[in-house]
This record gives C-alpha cells, structure tokens and sequence, in this order.
C-alpha cells in the first residue's frame, strides 16, 4: 500500500513546505498520509480515514471508489487508481490495515515542489 500513497497520496497529503513562490503548503485538510500513527490520526474534520477491517467505513477507500467525475474522488491529481490498487487498499483495510516494520517518512522528507 505504501507505494502508492507515497506516489498517489504524499504531494496533497504529506509534510509543509515551501513551494517555489515562497507559499507554505501544508497537508489538504490536515490529512497526513506519511506515517502509520498520521494515517489513524485521520483529517481535520474528525474523518475516519482507515477503520481496521471496514473499507467501507474508511474514507481512503470510499473516496478511491466514486466516479472519476464526482468532486471528492481521490486522488484528484493525475486520474484514479488502478483497479489492482483499490483491490489492494481494500484488501489491506479489510484484513486490519497492519503497517507491519513501517514508521513513515521523517519529518525532514522533502515532497515535490509544484
């Protein structure tokens, strides 16, 4: 799962930085997707974004699943996921969203500027 939030998720949901401009750029909804203990945290708005053994409850997975034209479809950067992709958060969802050795990315790491 790890691949793809960090190719998928981490530009809108990662760590601030400064942008080219000189812009902080902070987390999208105060979501971050970097770390095992930010990913339980869920967003700002108190949504559940992994619920252990409940896709369907996870707003990562009900978001990956609505139409590509509906307005809260993630990502909404670059197209939808894969079928084998949401297969694959869904699977890991239902079977208890283990992060196994998996600590997250240090503060320090830098995302892709726009």
């Amino acid at each position: 799962v790890w691949p793809i939030l960090e190719s998928r998720c981490i530009e809108c949901h990662g760590t601030s930085y400064v942008d080219k401009r000189g812009k902080t750029r902070h987390a999208k909804l105060g979501l971050r997707l970097d770390a095992p203990e930010r990913i339980m945290q869920g967003s700002e708005d108190n949504d559940k974004v992994v619920v252990p053994g409940k896709p369907e409850e996870s707003s990562l997975y009900t978001r990956i699943i609505l139409p590509e034209d509906h307005d809260d479809v993630m990502p909404s950067v670059d197209g939808v996921l894969t079928a084998d992709q949401i297969k694959l958060i869904k699977d890991w969802i239902t079977e208890g969203a283990k992060f196994g050795d998996w600590k997250g990315l240090p503060e320090s790491y830098k995302r892709k500027e726009d």
